[in-house]
């Protein structure tokens, strides 16, 4: 089934969605992804997180996005702690989803992220219309089977 007809049968609207991934070719891949399937008619995207940030703070709560996808790596992860908490202070109450994506599956490097927020979504990159396939089902476990927070 395709993405598009399932979110026809579950009459749910498309997302609006906003990446935030400081790699300008995983940036192009998602956005192609994104397009191919449909899957949102509104997508921002940007390599730059305080960017992210002044653009959020000036939308208002209907033209906030449902979800922020954020690539997080080694180079980012002292930013993202700012970025989340700031975010927290600014985004409209249970308007906004943000799903983090990373190269890695490697745990440890998650620790200081779970931290933050134990219930934060890490998916592995490369992302794949499955994956947005889960997101849009209701009944969709965010935890992979072995009880990592990680999803692929």
């Amino acid at each position: 089934m395709k993405l598009n007809q399932r979110r026809t049968r579950n009459k749910m609207k498309a997302p609006y969605i906003m990446l935030i991934d400081e790699n300008e070719t995983d940036n192009f891949i998602f956005k192609t992804l994104v397009q191919q399937h449909r899957i949102t008619k509104q997508l921002y995207t940007t390599v730059d997180m305080d960017y992210a940030l002044s653009y959020l703070s000036k939308c208002s709560e209907t033209d906030y996005p449902d979800w922020i996808f954020v690539d997080v790596n080694f180079r980012n992860m002292p930013r993202f702690g700012r970025f989340y908490d700031a975010l927290k202070r600014i985004a409209p109450k249970n308007k906004c989803q943000l799903m983090l994506m990373s190269s890695t599956d490697d745990e440890k490097f998650f620790k200081p992220i779970l931290m933050i927020d134990p219930s934060l979504k890490i998916h592995k990159k490369p992302v794949d219309p499955n994956m947005f396939q889960r997101l849009l089902d209701p009944d969709f476990d965010q935890y992979s089977p072995s009880g990592s927070k990680i999803a692929s």
